[in-house]
């Protein structure tokens, strides 16, 4: 019997430990650590869903440029790629200050939908030192054929600067709706602080709960 009891106990304690997600963040790596790794680091998030048939997936990953002075503003020489996925919010973490938009974004099945120039203006926010960016939450549609020909086109401009990955399928992203306001704001900050940053972000969730409290008070 005695040993019945310590046989189930066992299998109870294998059982519990499959479904325990131990997440290790090496901090040799600090882009990864979720709090700021100097006063001026920040981070920026965005929520993208693309409608397909039966379903609406979040998308899993997001191509950042922060927009240096240029001729042509949108159209930067360097990306960066999230590199953390939460609650239907893709991040970059412990980023430099500035203007950021973002230009493509990646399904969990590697699917590389490139967006088009009205959409990558809506996304466009100055994040200040010490805080997190809110690049806002879109629905898009899929267009079944990738960036056209037009060498003036945004889409296809960042077409040709991403690195090739064998036979990706790629598309254009149309959007269908999206928000980018106060109150798309606050619902992305509760989940930020709650969600990735477990209200143990340092100096971020400080900010965050002295942002929310700003945008609770009445005009």
């Amino acid at each position: 019997m005695k040993h019945l009891i310590i046989v189930g106990t066992l299998f109870a304690m294998l059982a519990l430990s499959a479904c325990i997600r131990i997440q290790v963040i090496d901090e040799n790596t600090p882009n990864l650590l979720r709090r700021p790794i100097d006063a001026n680091a920040i981070a920026v998030g965005i929520s993208m869903k693309e409608k397909g048939f039966l379903s609406s997936p979040h998308v899993f990953g997001a191509y950042f440029v922060r927009l240096e002075q240029k001729e042509d503003i949108l159209r930067q020489d360097r990306f960066i790629y999230s590199n953390i996925w939460s609650n239907g919010y893709v991040y970059l973490l412990n980023a430099q200050p500035g203007r950021y938009a973002v230009v493509a974004v990646t399904s969990i099945s590697g699917e590389t939908y490139f967006l088009q120039e009205s959409l990558i203006q809506q996304t466009v926010t100055t994040v200040a030192p010490g805080t997190i960016g809110y690049l806002g939450d879109y629905d898009v549609k899929r267009s079944w054929h990738g960036p056209t020909a037009d060498n003036d086109s945004i889409e296809n401009y960042y077409f040709h600067l991403l690195p090739r990955q064998g036979s990706r399928h790629t598309y254009v992203a149309q959007m269908l709706s999206g928000t980018h306001d106060e109150q798309g704001e606050s619902e992305f900050l509760r989940l930020t602080d709650e969600g990735l940053l477990a209200q143990a972000g340092g100096a971020w969730s400080t900010w965050i709960q002295q942002r929310l409290q700003t945008l609770r008070r009445p005009n």
